[in-house]
């Protein structure tokens, strides 16, 4: 691997942004598809957009060059949509 990707691969910040997004990937996919949604999955709905936020937040504090932070953030604002549409499927 080039010098050029290991420093998005190692920075502990963008990791951090993509273990939380892997989360709220997990809680939404299961969210998504409970037949009867209830009060417990309202407030994994919820945990699914405070791990999005927090995916940001990592990313906002990373130190990797600025077209990392850019194609994370496009990433997870695909993904951040996919969300709202599960989550409609909710109400």
């Amino acid at each position: 691997m080039s010098e050029e990707f290991q420093k998005p691969v190692r920075d502990r910040h963008l990791v951090s942004a993509l273990i939380s997004a892997a989360l709220a990937a997990i809680l939404m996919s299961y969210v998504a598809n409970v037949a009867k949604p209830g009060i417990l999955h309202a407030v994994l709905a919820l945990a699914t957009i405070g791990a999005t936020v927090s995916a940001y937040l990592f990313i906002a504090r990373s130190e990797v060059d600025v077209t990392y932070k850019g194609g994370a953030v496009i990433a997870l604002g695909i993904a951040s949509v996919l969300y709202l549409i599960m989550m409609s499927r909710l109400l």
